[in-house]
């Protein structure tokens, strides 16, 4: 599989979390990603520009005390956009991991605890403020959650560059035997 047929077989299978992903479409997928991101870094580049729209804004505005508590209140909308348009590529990669390791004749399920623990980590920035947990809780919580993001992608690293079981497994055909 090559670069364009992975991009065209992940965005086909968006939601797709069951069957097997060959490494080539996993590997060339991660490929487009990584420059999909980079290309919307590059365009929707943070700090001094955040600060030029917000100036802008103020410039052009009447009312400049709303937009002031506008932009204190929301996300900029370069890191808006930037979210937004990442989210495209979100489910398609969760989907073709899954389908990895599932090549592997490893459950989905490996992905889990990261997923969690990316999930724990946007909650408590989203709403650091209002949760009401005691510092010491919250230095453990945090700790423990910090040291699975460190240690588990490596974890995964090992068992998504491993070779794909060889003929059908419990998760489906070999894709690689499909292409044959």
């Amino acid at each position: 599989m090559n670069f364009a047929e992975s991009i065209k077989t992940c965005f086909k299978k968006y939601a797709t979390f069951s069957g097997r992903a060959s490494r080539s479409e996993f590997w060339w997928w991660m490929l487009f990603v990584m420059l999909y991101n980079s290309l919307l870094g590059f365009f929707f580049q943070e700090g001094a520009e955040t600060e030029a729209f917000k100036n802008k804004l103020l410039e052009n505005s009447a009312n400049n005390n709303f937009i002031e508590t506008l932009h204190s209140s929301f996300v900029d909308a370069p890191t808006t956009i930037i979210s937004l348009l990442s989210l495209i590529v979100l489910f398609p990669t969760i989907a073709v991991k899954i389908r990895r390791l599932h090549d592997i004749n490893y459950g989905g399920w490996w992905i889990a605890p990261y997923i969690f623990a990316l999930s724990i980590v946007w909650i408590e920035k989203i709403y650091q403020s209002q949760l009401q947990i005691s510092l010491h809780s919250f230095a453990t919580l945090s700790g423990i959650l910090v040291l699975l993001m460190m240690v588990y992608p490596f974890i995964l690293l090992i068992l998504l560059i491993k070779k794909g079981t060889i003929g059908d497994n419990r998760f489906g055909k070999d894709p690689l035997a499909e292409n044959n």
